[in-house]
């Protein structure tokens, strides 16, 4: 990037950098990719505190996330059972 806010490319990128430009597209568009790959490579204590919070929520989203799929499966194999045995 260089000082004028313009990457090679010509995209303009917010003053800031790379985490300025992540924090301005926000999760759920075309940055969330790059939001996870930071949170996954970036050690936690390195992170800006809008990146923490960030942190915190997609951790909480995955968890809740899991124990929904495990409880969708447990319910589709308990009524898998339940009309296997009613035949």
């Amino acid at each position: 990037m260089s000082r004028y806010g313009r990457d090679r490319a010509g995209v303009h990128l917010p003053a800031g950098g790379v985490l300025a430009a992540l924090r301005a597209e926000g999760y759920g568009g075309a940055a969330e990719d790059a939001i996870d790959d930071t949170l996954t490579f970036v050690p936690f204590r390195k992170l800006p505190r809008w990146f923490k919070w960030r942190w915190l929520v997609a951790t909480v989203r995955d968890a809740v996330q899991g124990w929904w799929f495990r409880v969708a499966d447990v319910a589709a194999d308990a009524w898998g059972v339940w009309h296997r045995s009613r035949d």
